[in-house]
């Protein structure tokens, strides 16, 4: 624009005459002879101009320049001159400046898609630049450059030179490339080499005999070829059902796998639904259930691993992960199931989901694409089954894009419901069958399968023969005659013991929302339901009607109180979970003494609650608690038991990775923050760089304005509710009690510890918390009805046992042990997964407190401690003349 010549003109100019020369010289292109339209010259201006001003603007457009506004306008041999000029100084990677190759970059974008009358030689010469995969590297548009060439094979055939020239490159782009885009460059290269030569026709589907227009987003050839080969188990899977089909059938999945390739976008559009729903149609229900639940079910499992060529090394996928090669094609399957509403199918996808998220070391999730399709899917059907999908997946996730999207899902599915998300979710929990509250039974082959459903631990199954009699082995008449049945109900079964933890919490949870219900609500969505009935029906509620406030338990077909009175409420009273915090210590008591009296098992503590309530101490910090400070935790394990309860946590490391774990509770308008920093000095980390333990700080509470915490102004804690309050400090006791160091009984032999043995022996045996001090009074309850109660007794912090050689104390917090005569330290290791089988049928008033379970188990092992058979304890035990030798 009238800017006088600059160096970087003159050498843009050189260069361009340059590459005009060689193009001229190497006769590539037949259009590549200077044009009286004066391309050249054209491109030459439209340089210099986009150099004159592209330090105030950002994007070069060419409607913005007269000379690029000329190259749009001029003939077809001009335009494709000036394509063959981009695609060569591109080619090359001659970057002469940053301009010159915006300026390439902007002439193709527009020339490529425009319907060029391209002569088999031309076709050619845009493939050549295109011989191998730099063109990740240079920038060249290989997606519009296929296009074209798909249009003129379409059009004219495929010709010997442009075969020849695919096949150069189709051994580059490979299935192993390491770049997405090569990998699907390499589809449509097959799909190309595929078809007969000079044959105009040949892009017609054979299954569904209808034209295919290249050009289309949605064509087969511009979206997946139909080698399902890849190796992996969810393609392997879909190749042994697709075996399993007669022809028609097998032809009508080809051209609904095609279409599943076009998925391409975050989500379906009205033209994939439609074509869906169509292809659907013509599979069948039953058909696509049986074969869709089949793929599914594979995801995650081992295939062949996927290889990379980086040139100078290679290397290979993690087995189980899903290649790109065909995840558009997994994608529009999976959105596909959103039409069909099968339980089977439904859970499948549900799994398909938590595979999809679970983390592979060094690669993150399996794959985030197919999860949100899973995700897209379920809350697009919003069923029953699917609720019930997606809040498993919520309970379960652990990375926070992963919560984000699943919290998205909910809300679509309430909106599609057309209710508010807790209606929703407290409606959907599905029956899987069960007949009555925690129980399901079955008939298969004569035999009856009965289940019993509980709380915490896992199912229990036995079989019923028809004389009544039981039998806990599956039948082999079963086996034989009923193997899908049987599959079926295996599979139910193992969705309620997943689903089982979720539905627990999420009533525990109800304290942080303060909801309630009318009778008949209420007892449609959790007395009567025989999966939340399990947790419900054991819990006492509180009944607010004639403005009173009356506590009740569901027992043998009748609310009751706890001085056993029965108690009718009215059809319009309100019910809401009873907490302690309320109550007097009597009630309290008498709520105890009851479930004691009717061995009733509640599935968390309720009536042992634990109550934390604002100190002294707290008053005077005002705005911030530092009553579990300094404890020094385990971080995985603590990020873990985080994600159990709701809150947000990232592992820190040594990197920049500081972030404090929160609790958003937005009914409340509240923020929390639990302060957990990396211990001063301390070297231990993993080899990933996250450190191993954390030091705890300070709670605070924020209000929460628009979903954003306001961090400047922390809130007075004498402000908070007192159940919110007690809630959220439960819960950080809770992280504190069961992540510290002082819970691990090996601490003292490890190495490079030895600056936190003092921390260690103090929370090891020191005072007890409020959790330890709510376990002692639950033991004061438990201990007399023990066979070893006389050997028993507590004293303080410990329980104290007396064994036939010595005696013991066992920490009431930490579960570790003292013995006499001098407090010598017995380390005893619980082994993963066991070590508390003594006490699994004795009667505990609460489930889920695992401390208690293990202090009580310990305290059978000691108490005949002459019998212990394991010999790193024996010679713990024994004075050292009589120890063994193992």
């Amino acid at each position: 624009m009238g800017s006088e010549p600059t160096a970087a003109r003159h050498n843009a100019e050189k260069q361009i005459a340059q590459l005009v020369a060689e193009v001229k010289q190497n006769n590539e292109l037949e259009a590549s002879k200077p044009h009286p339209g004066g391309w050249l010259a054209a491109a030459m201006q439209l340089n210099d101009e986009a150099s004159a001003i592209r330090r105030g603007s950002g994007k070069i457009s060419l409607k913005d320049y007269e000379s690029g506004r000329n190259i749009q306008t001029a003939n077809h041999a001009t335009q494709k001159a000036a394509v063959a000029l981009a695609l060569k100084h591109l080619g090359n990677q001659n970057f002469i400046d940053l301009t010159t190759d915006q300026v390439c970059d902007v002439v193709l974008s527009s020339l490529l898609r425009r319907k060029l009358p391209y002569t088999d030689v031309e076709i050619v010469g845009l493939l050549i630049p295109l011989a191998n995969v730099s063109f990740i590297i240079t920038g060249l548009p290989i997606t519009p450059i296929l296009a074209n060439v798909e249009r003129h094979v379409a059009e004219h055939g495929l010709c010997n030179s442009i075969r020849q020239q695919l096949q150069r490159m189709a051994t580059e782009y490979n299935s192993g490339s390491v770049y997405s885009d090569a990998r699907k460059a390499g589809q449509r290269i097959e799909a190309l080499l595929a078809m007969p030569a000079c044959d105009a026709k040949a892009f017609e589907s054979p299954e569904s005999k209808c034209k295919v227009d290249p050009n289309d987003a949605d064509s087969p050839i511009a979206s997946v070829a139909l080698d399902l080969n890849t190796g992996e188990a969810w393609t392997n899977a879909l190749l042994i059902e697709l075996g399993k089909l007669p022809d028609e059938s097998r032809n009508r999945w080809h051209e609904f796998l095609r279409h599943c390739g076009t998925a391409k976008g975050s989500k379906p559009t009205k033209k994939f639904i439609k074509q869906s729903r169509e292809c659907l149609d013509g599979i069948g229900t039953s058909e696509f259930v049986r074969v869709t639940v089949s793929i599914l079910a594979a995801i995650g499992q081992p295939g062949e691993c996927q290889r990379f060529d980086y040139g100078n090394r290679i290397e290979y996928s993690e087995e189980t992960e899903i290649h790109d090669t065909h995840i558009d094609c997994l994608r529009g399957l999976v959105w596909t199931t959103s039409f069909v509403n099968d339980e089977l199918l439904i859970s499948g996808v549900g799994d398909a989901a938590e595979k999809c998220f679970q983390k592979i070391q060094e690669v993150g999730p399996r794959s985030p694409k197919i999860g949100n399709a899973c995700l897209i899917a379920l809350s697009t059907l919003a069923s029953d089954c699917a609720i019930a999908q997606l809040g498993r997946l919520q309970s379960r996730a652990k990375h926070i894009s992963t919560r984000k999207q699943i919290a998205k899902a909910f809300q679509t599915a309430a909106s599609n419901a057309g209710m508010v998300e807790e209606d929703l979710v407290e409606i959907s929990v599905p029956r899987y069958g069960l007949t009555r509250v925690g129980q399901l039974h079955e008939k298969m082959a004569g035999f009856t399968a009965e289940a019993t459903i509980n709380a915490h631990q896992k199912h229990q199954l036995i079989w019923r023969r028809p004389d009544g009699s039981i039998q806990k082995t599956v039948p082999k008449a079963v086996k034989e005659t009923c193997s899908d049945q049987l599959k079926q109900l295996k599979k139910r079964l193992k969705d309620i013991d997943i689903l089982m933890p979720s539905l627990r919490y999420r009533i525990e949870h109800l304290y942080l929302t303060e909801r309630s219900w009318n009778l008949s609500d209420f007892r449609k969505r959790f007395l009567d339901h025989p999966l939340v009935g399990v947790v419900a029906c054991r819990l006492i509620w509180n009944v607010e009607q004639d403005a009173s406030i009356t506590a009740v338990m569901w027992h043998e077909g009748q609310w009751v109180t706890s001085a056993g009175d029965s108690f009718v409420p009215d059809p319009e009273c309100r019910i809401s979970l009873w907490h302690p915090m309320h109550c007097s210590a009597n009630e309290v008591l008498q709520w105890r003494q009851w479930l004691d009296a009717h061995q009733v098992s509640q599935p968390f503590k309720q009536a042992h609650r634990e109550v934390y309530v604002v100190t002294d101490a707290e008053r005077e910090t005002v705005d911030r608690s530092l009553r579990f400070s300094s404890h020094i935790i385990r971080q995985h394990q603590f990020a873990a038991l985080c994600q159990q309860r709701g809150w947000r946590y990232d592992l820190q490391g040594d990197w920049d990775s500081w972030n404090a774990p929160s609790l958003d509770l937005p009914q409340q308008g509240l923020h929390i923050a639990f302060y957990v920093d990396p211990l001063e000095g301390d070297t231990n980390i993993t080899q990933n760089f996250v450190y191993t333990h954390v030091a705890t700080s300070h709670v605070q509470f924020f209000a929460l304005q628009d979903g954003a915490p306001e961090l400047a102004t922390p809130l007075p804690l004498e402000t908070i509710g007192p159940i919110v309050f007690s809630e959220v400090m439960r819960d950080v006791d809770l992280f504190v009690g069961v992540t510290s160091i002082g819970n691990d009984p090996e601490w003292r032999e490890r190495e490079g510890v030895a600056e936190h043995d003092d921390y260690w022996e103090q929370f090891s045996f020191g005072e007890l918390s409020q959790s330890a001090l709510t376990r002692r009074k639950a033991l004061e309850q438990i201990l007399p009805r023990l066979e070893i109660a006389d050997q028993c007794r507590l004293d303080g912090r410990f329980l104290i046992v007396d064994g036939k050689l010595r005696t013991y104390k066992i920490h009431l917090g930490s579960s570790n042990i003292l013995m006499s005569p001098n407090d010598r330290y017995l380390c005893i290791v619980q082994k993963r997964g066991g070590g508390t089988r003594r006490t699994d049928n004795l009667y505990l008033p609460f489930e889920g407190d695992n401390t208690l379970s293990l202090i009580l188990s310990k305290a059978y092992l000691l108490a005949k401690d002459d019998k212990i058979k394991d010999t790193t304890i024996v010679n713990q035990i024994r004075t050292d003349h009589e120890a063994i030798r193992s």
